[in-house]
């Protein structure tokens, strides 16, 4: 679990943990949720996308993250990419 995170530090904190290979699977108030995997992801943060660039952004590969217990006008998304990751440990609070 990647905590305390916020607007201002977060997507800085998933893209360093993207590139060790964990990715999001939930995430809160404050916190994201990731899970270890072996290639590398990246991960991005939108406004309230609309279908359409949903539609957009499922074409190109990217996954939405649904939240299990949270409503945030923010839409996450990840993608894996075709890359082993970088070594490293658990993932690190964002600070």
């Amino acid at each position: 679990m990647l905590k305390p995170l916020h607007a201002f530090n977060e997507m800085e904190a998933l893209a360093r943990e993207g590139r060790r290979g964990w990715h999001v699977v939930d995430y809160g108030y404050l916190f994201h949720l990731v899970e270890a995997s072996s290639q590398k992801w990246e991960h991005r943060r939108l406004w309230w996308p609309s279908r359409r660039r949903r539609r957009l952004l499922e074409e190109e590969g990217w996954q939405l993250v649904v939240p299990s217990d949270f409503d945030s006008p923010w839409a996450y998304y990840k993608r894996r990419l075709d890359e082993p990751a970088e070594p490293g440990t658990s993932p690190s609070a964002g600070s």
